[in-house]
């Protein structure tokens, strides 16, 4: 035992004069062990840990069931909810109330048709007038409620055009001439211009060449059924639209 310390102290002193040759005043021990360094990053502090508050669990609530739709059940609860709240719109509150829809208004008698198996019975072959023809009819002699009659009075007078305008017939028997749409006879628009001169000259009838302008035709032949209006209120013997013959030779009839 004495003779390994003495050997350990021997190699002891042989290692330190071995380090001391490049480490003057420094002395090597196997005495004592030095701690190893520590690494210098710097340390971390402990994070304190927070105490955890226990959370109360919450209810759950049960979902309720959904039921679907058919497209026409929803339009018609949509509908329902909709008449329920007066009429307004849910989707736009404070608009007007939808109104009623109105009844659609009777139609009434088209100025352009002509009812001739009605009103000329044995006209009723004739072909409607023209448009522009007919508005001046209507516009004349229906407030008479003769539109019908005038346009068969009118096309009576005609041979292969019943609506023609600008006709002149010079062969009366009585040496007189017709003119224009309503064939007025030339002596019966002098005895009107003599007995009518203000209305005549309203109309615009001062000569019977005006008698070739359709509108004039009409309103001349409009005072001659008046004339014919008086004496039927004299008691005479006249018809209506007695004055023209053309219907009457074709055996039509005026109602």
């Amino acid at each position: 035992m004495s003779d390994k310390f003495g050997f350990i102290t021997r190699m002891q002193n042989t290692l330190n004069s071995i380090f001391s040759k490049y480490n003057a005043g420094t002395s090597f021990s196997f005495s004592k062990k030095e701690p190893l360094p520590v690494s210098s990053s710097p340390q971390q502090q402990p994070t304190q840990q927070q105490p955890v508050q226990s959370q109360q669990p919450q209810p759950v609530q049960s979902a309720q069931p959904q039921v679907s739709q058919s497209p026409q059940q929803d339009i018609d609860n949509r509908m329902a909810a909709f008449l329920q709240s007066g009429g307004i719109s849910p989707l736009s509150q404070g608009s007007a109330v939808m109104p009623s829809p109105s009844p659609s208004p009777s139609p009434s008698p088209s100025p352009g048709i002509f009812d001739f198996a009605t009103y000329a019975p044995g006209s009723e072959g004739l072909s409607q007038p023209p448009s522009e023809l007919a508005k001046i009819l209507w516009d004349v002699f229906g407030s008479r409620n003769e539109a019908t009659q005038a346009a068969a009075a009118a096309a009576g007078e005609h041979v292969g055009n019943p609506w023609a305008t600008d006709l002149v017939n010079p062969w009366n028997n009585n040496g007189t001439t017709d003119y224009g749409w309503f064939q007025n006879n030339s002596g019966t628009f002098k005895d009107l211009l003599k007995r009518r001169p203000q209305q005549m000259k309203d109309i615009g009838a001062n000569k019977v060449q005006d008698l070739l302008n359709a509108l004039i035709s009409a309103k001349v032949a409009e005072l001659t059924r008046q004339d014919e209006d008086w004496n039927i209120s004299q008691g005479k013997n006249v018809i209506p639209w007695g004055q023209w013959y053309g219907w009457q030779n074709q055996g039509w009839n005026m109602k």
